[in-house]
């Protein structure tokens, strides 16, 4: 918790019960991809253009091993996950 509020300093000032009286439900679609897993890879093609998309209710925790994938990708380092399975190919 004591990460959290350094990050989020705000947080020190509301309790449990503030927080679950502001707490709004937000609803919407949910992008995913036919086989479950994300798009997440260069788009042929297009020079420098990336996507990362298609986590559906994962995107939260997916979210750093995703970055770091992208990154990887962009900065030419050799990928320490195979994205064969995430190719923006495999979508069609």
């Amino acid at each position: 918790m004591e990460e959290s509020w350094r990050i989020l300093p705000k947080l020190q000032a509301l309790s449990l019960s503030d927080l679950s009286a502001i707490r709004k439900v937000r609803t919407g679609l949910r992008p995913y991809m036919p086989d479950g897993k994300p798009v997440i890879g260069p788009v042929p093609g297009l020079s420098n253009v990336f996507l990362a998309a298609g986590h559906e209710g994962c995107g939260l925790s997916m979210a750093l091993g995703t970055a770091e994938m992208i990154v990887d990708m962009v900065l030419g380092y050799p990928e320490k996950v195979d994205s064969t399975a995430f190719s923006v190919n495999k979508v069609g």
